[in-house]
């Protein structure tokens, strides 16, 4: 399950730049997390956002965090397990920065990247492992 989550990251990558350089820059603004959106509707954004990458430093950070990390909780609590948490530590990341730019604790700048999901499994690796 786990290489198929990295795998998963690097075509999501692939593909928005190549959408991009082909003048597609609309679709990748509709799958970015921007908070008016989400409140107006727009909830696939909650996970969409997961999906993109400012560069390939930024997508590289969060491949090593969901190898190093994954990895061990892959092993330990099974690939569904891994696949739910990865999940709830997207949605959760979402919602909290959705929240805080709504309520004016951040800027209210569009949130792209997983590092929702890879802060959460480093995260519930540290409270396995504590």
């Amino acid at each position: 399950m786990l290489r198929k989550l990295l795998i998963g990251l690097c075509a999501s990558y692939i593909v928005s730049m190549l959408a991009i350089r082909a003048g597609g820059g609309l679709w990748v603004t509709a799958l970015e997390l921007q908070h008016e959106a989400v409140f107006g509707g727009q909830v696939w954004r909650l996970v969409s956002y997961s999906l993109l990458h400012e560069g390939v430093g930024h997508l590289i950070g969060n491949l090593l965090l969901f190898y190093f990390f994954g990895l061990d909780i892959e092993k330990q609590f099974g690939a569904r397990r891994l696949l739910i948490v990865t999940l709830v530590c997207v949605l959760g990341g979402g919602v909290f920065a959705s929240l805080s730019a709504f309520i004016g604790l951040s800027p209210s700048n569009p949130v792209i990247g997983a590092s929702g999901g890879a802060l959460g499994l480093l995260v519930c690796w540290c409270l396995v492992h504590a």
